[in-house]
């Protein structure tokens, strides 16, 4: 607001009477802590920003934080914070949402008049339909804008009826390129920045064609700025101090209120290219002086209205009265709010002079920051008691007239290019408009919407009559509104793309046309369309995107349109194959969990991250690995270890480890007792209260470098026994010895028990009927309290079965296969699931 007075202001806000006059209400709506601007969505649904740099949207009474800036992202100090916030006038289509905040950039203090200094912002948001926003989806539009001193940052967003966006900014306080503050500070004089300016700029950064500086002797200022004497296109007025608050009516005029200095607040109406004196002048006098007012000099603009300090001196909110609201005097006005007096003033103009006069509208605490006119009356945000959001709503009631309606005067198309007819409606009740019904005049159906904007398609050259009708929310028709269109033919094609072409993720390419035309992307993401990005030109230079996860990679397209013609542009498609080594392990890409061997389809250039997580025993060799995707088709193979094959021992992820070549048969077992057993183990109980000794036949099994308790079952079958002193998750060498050799070794982590199954890759397969059966032995699932299940190859067994065998603790485990996996002479892979934990993967031959 003012320099030196803004921090009184803020944390020392002075309560006072609060009325409104007969006829009105003032209710509270949420409160809300230092609520610096309010907005409202097509359905009604408030936006209130907060100075410490909190978005909430107010649907009815409930408030819900959509954003909160970090820290390290945002300063809020001095008169700094989130500021302003706007909603697209096609919100319906784009979800976007339009914030002002001061951007802290690494390595700034958020100190006063220190460098790097922190830079005011303006930047495009999508706000979801849950009601929050995602900070990285921010598309900065103006980052050039100086907070030096820390104060008098303006921070105002509108829209204007034209479709374009208004910014209000200060002078900084304190001018960052030059001396002076306060009355001093002549950084608003200065052409080549944005300091003490309103700017207007299309909603996508970009510069209208009818701003009053371009060409020539003009520059570009939303990064940097412009050469000394050299004007930035963005600027629309110019020579404000503190543009606090900016207002658009109904028929399109723009209302600017500046906060002055020592004398005089001031309400300017903008216009292109006008300079409204600051620091030159102050209200309609020299700069400082109530005395000293000459009419302006030929190249200055004076306000329309100001009022002398004195007990208010700090304008601070405006908006235009809509038709309906109050008393029949009340149209056409205008309502100003001053944040040291708490007041809220009615603006009007006499018919007589031409000149504005005000009066007192409504006595409030002082505080107040914002007015916006919305559903059920006129809002309005103060830092009154600790902070709050009011509704000050009218009680009169007049007959309903009907609406009127007026269309924007659109009068040249081409045909096959969409055109946007929009509606400029107005209801003297301030009812609002719930049906737009639109008649083409080319024969086809009417069209009735709930929205001022619509698109159609002219598929023919000719002369067309457009009209509308409007109707209000308790039902008044209006008169029909027309206007005539002109449909030439088009003789624009797309060189580039065509239906053929492929594109990367994140690639920079050129759509050509044969001449310039409004090029359109569409994001096309399954069922779901949002708009991409749009240029005006014959070269369309766009960044391509990437896959939103990696299902939408194959129903992922760019829809391309330029002047009617439409292209599907297609990403390029590249298999990826994922492999592991054992097969049929779990592994992790880009979120996804994928079960090896497994293809799927990615895109050039879009990295896919992939993670191998320890699993049945196996540890990765590379745990995690970033692959960027090739032009062709590609398979990744990630190796585990854990199960390995030697040649005197053979140790597999069973209910402990099975041992080979240990004997004339070929089966023998490494267990574990005392409720534990290894990763993907299981326990097997002893038989019996026997002896166990460390040595037999001269082998012996250590784990941790402690030798373990052995018993032999059969000639072919040898078990240890770990200790219940050794605690589970412990991660250590398990080794083999055969007469004090390491015949093996290998890491294990002691677990809870897990099933296991005793099986490698020989013939173990039974046929009864037609019914393919596999038998192999198991652990672990004797005393299991949830149903056992088996995956073949992935899928679910037909049929399992657990019978006991004579050996302790270890059961025969019948699997019927799945017939569609059953293949003669094939290998297969089986994983039993127990209690919620997975055996070891064992492979099984089917006979031939």
């Amino acid at each position: 607001m003012r320099l030196a007075k803004w921090t009184s202001v803020l944390f020392a806000v002075v309560l006072s009477g609060q009325t409104v006059p007969e006829g009105f209400t003032d209710t509270l709506v949420a409160s809300i802590s230092s609520p610096t601007a309010i907005a409202f969505l097509p359905d009604g649904r408030m936006l209130v920003t907060s100075q410490g740099g909190t978005l909430r949207v107010l649907t009815g009474n409930t408030a819900t934080v959509a954003a909160t800036f970090p820290a390290n992202r945002i300063c809020t100090n001095s008169e700094r914070g989130l500021l302003g916030v706007a909603v697209d006038p096609e919100f319906a289509q784009n979800s976007f949402i339009y914030l002002y905040y001061t951007h802290r950039a690494d390595g700034v203090t958020c100190g006063s008049r220190t460098l790097p200094m922190p830079m005011n912002r303006v930047s495009r948001f999508v706000l979801r339909a849950n009601n929050t926003v995602d900070l990285t989806s921010e598309t900065v539009l103006i980052s050039n804008i100086p907070s030096w001193n820390g104060n008098h940052n303006g921070g105002d967003l509108q829209f204007g009826t034209d479709g374009h966006l208004y910014i209000s900014i200060g002078d900084s306080g304190c001018d960052p390129y030059g001396s002076g503050c306060a009355g001093t500070n002549d950084a608003a004089r200065d052409v080549h920045t944005l300091l003490g300016k309103v700017l207007r700029i299309r909603k996508d950064g970009s510069i209208p064609a009818d701003n009053p500086w371009l060409g020539e002797g003009t520059a570009r200022c939303n990064e940097q700025n412009a050469a000394a004497g050299v004007r930035c296109q963005e600027t629309w007025s110019w020579g404000l101090r503190n543009p606090f608050r900016i207002a658009v009516s109904t028929t399109g005029r723009l209302f600017m209120l500046d906060v002055g200095q020592n004398v005089w607040e001031e309400i300017n109406e903008a216009a292109p290219g006008a300079d409204y004196g600051w620091n030159q002048r102050e209200g309609a006098c020299v700069n400082g002086s109530r005395t000293n007012c000459p009419p302006p000099p030929s190249n200055l603009t004076d306000p329309i209205f100001a009022y002398p300090h004195g007990t208010c001196d700090s304008i601070s909110g405006g908006a235009f009265i809509p038709p309906g609201y109050g008393p029949v005097e009340f149209e056409g006005g205008f309502l100003f709010a001053d944040y040291i007096c708490g007041t809220i003033f009615r603006l009007s103009r006499s018919a007589t002079t031409g000149t504005y006069q005000s009066t007192t509208f409504a006595t409030l605490p002082s505080g107040t920051i914002h007015l916006a006119f919305g559903p059920g009356g006129l809002y309005y945000s103060t830092y009154a008691n600790g902070g709050k959001v009011r509704r000050i709503a009218s009680t009169v009631v007049r007959p309903n007239a009907p609406p009127t309606a007026i269309l924007d005067p659109v009068t040249n198309a081409t045909a096959g290019a969409p055109i946007t007819f929009r509606a400029l409606t107005n209801d003297r009740d301030g009812d609002a408009i719930t049906a737009f019904i639109w008649n083409f005049g080319d024969g086809t159906s009417e069209v009735t919407t709930n929205t001022g904007n619509t698109t159609h398609t002219y598929r023919q050259p000719g002369r067309y009559t457009v009209t509308l009708r409007v109707r209000d929310a308790r039902g008044a028709d209006s008169a029909p509104a027309s206007i005539d269109v002109v449909v030439t033919p088009s003789d624009t094609r797309i060189i580039f793309p065509d239906a053929s072409s492929r594109f990367w993720a994140n690639d920079d390419v050129e759509l050509r046309a044969t001449a310039s035309c409004r090029w359109t992307a569409t994001l096309i993401q399954g069922s779901e369309r949002s708009l991409y990005a749009t240029f005006d030109g014959p070269i369309f230079p766009l960044r391509t995107p990437s896959p939103a996860t990696l299902d939408a990679t194959s129903s992922t397209a760019l829809e391309i349109t330029c002047d009617g013609n439409t292209v599907l542009f297609r990403p390029q498609l590249v298999p990826v194959t994922l492999e592991s080594d054992p097969p049929g392990l779990v592994l992790n890409v880009n979120g996804k969990t994928v079960t090896t061997p497994a293809t799927f389809e990615s895109w050039p250039r879009y990295p896919l991250y992939i993670t191998a997580p320890d699993q049945q025993g196996l540890t990765a060799t590379t745990r995690s690995q970033k692959l960027i995707t090739p032009v062709t088709a590609t398979t990744v193979n990630v190796a585990y270890t854990g199960n390995r094959e030697l040649s005197r021992l053979q140790i597999l992820d069973a209910a402990g480890y099975v041992a080979q070549n240990l004997a004339p048969r070929s089966m023998g077992a490494i267990r574990a007792t005392d409720g534990l057993a290894f990763t993907s183990g299981a326990t097997i109980q002893a038989s019996g209260d026997l002896p166990w000794p460390e040595t037999l036949g001269g082998l012996q099994v250590s784990f941790a470098d402690r030798f373990l308790p052995l018993y032999v079952a059969d000639p072919g079958m040898i078990t240890f026994k770990v200790p219940a002193s050794i605690e589970p998750n412990k991660r250590d060498l398990l080794r083999v010895w055969r007469d004090g050799q390491i015949v093996d070794q290998t890491w294990m982590t002691i677990d809870t028990t897990a099933p296991g199954i005793f099986a490698d890759g020989q013939t173990a397969a039974l046929f009864e009927g037609k019914q393919p059966i596999v038998k192999v032995l198991a652990t672990g699932l004797r005393n299991a309290t949830e149903p056992i299940e088996v995956l073949v190859n992935g899928t679910p067994a037909e049929g399992v079965k657990v019978s006991p065998f004579p050996f302790p603790g270890v059961d025969e485990l019948t699997i019927g296969i799945p017939a569609n996996v059953h293949r003669a002479g094939a290998t297969v892979t089986l994983v039993a699931t127990a209690n919620g934990k997975a055996s070891n993967v064992a492979k099984v031959r089917l006979p031939e």
